[in-house]
This record gives structure tokens, sequence and C-alpha cells, in this order.
């Protein structure tokens, strides 16, 4: 039975690829209307615009709870979405533990009980491919304290 919900509850958070994630359109805008595929998710800052990978997102829980890899498209560059996820993350309360810039970047912050990895790479004409991984941390896992 917990199988059937925990499926019902992916499929219901995944909408189709190449549909925004979040955030109305121009027409949305116009019309007064909202995407009916927003995601029910919280406590990441998503890209205007992006689009949900639903073949490559695995989605549990909602809001600032939730866990698993979400993978969305964007018409930013790589280092536009680099920049959005440097800057935007700490907003949202997450703290930055490294960040690699260069072809296929990453970055790894950690907020509260979790971490989330997000890789970002260019795709073939123009954009990103973004993949961000939210899982539980690990107990014990605390950032070491200098002296």
């Amino acid at each position: 039975m917990s199988l059937l919900v925990i499926s019902a509850a992916l499929f219901a958070g995944c909408a189709a690829i190449n549909q925004p994630v979040v955030g109305p359109t121009s027409a949305d805008q116009k019309a007064g209307t909202a995407p009916s595929n927003a995601l029910p998710i919280s406590d990441i800052p998503i890209p205007a615009g992006a689009r949900l990978d639903s073949e490559n997102s695995l989605i549990m829980g909602a809001q600032d709870r939730w866990l698993g890899r979400l993978v969305i498209k964007a018409d930013a560059s790589p280092t536009e979405a680099y920049n959005h996820f440097n800057n935007g993350m700490p907003t949202f309360g997450w703290t930055v533990v490294t960040a690699v810039q260069a072809r296929i970047s990453t970055l790894i912050f950690m907020r509260s009980d979790r971490v989330a990895a997000i890789q970002i790479e260019p795709t073939t004409l123009n954009g990103s491919n973004i993949s961000i991984t939210i899982s539980p941390r690990q107990p014990g896992t605390e950032p070491a304290k200098q002296k």
C-alpha cells in the first residue's frame, strides 16, 4: 500500500518534459493564470522559465522537506545558472560547502539535516542542463571547526 502511495506522489510531482517548472510564462502573466504543473518545492531558487526533465527526475516529498533528484533545462548559460544558484541558495538558508566552476560546474550546499548537490552542464545549443540532488545529511557530518 505504501509503495502505491509513494509511486502516486512521484508521478503527481513530475510534469511533462520541457514544461515550465515554476513561474508563469508571458502568456500566463497576461492571462493572469499560473502554470498547472508547478512543482511543490519551496526551498531552492529555480531559474525563471526552467523546464522539468521528468524522465530523469525523482522527487519525494514537497515544499522544504523533499528529497531526490530534480533535473531541469534552463535557457540561462552555465555561468548564469552557476551564479543563480551560488547567490540564490544562501537566501533560502543553504550554506555553501564547496563550489567548482568549470565546463561542468558543481556546487554543494548544506541546510539543517539535508545536503544539496547541484551539477550544471552546457547544452548542445544554448542553455544549461541542471541536476539538483537533495539527500539527508549523514549524522556526525558537521563541517570541522577551524582553530
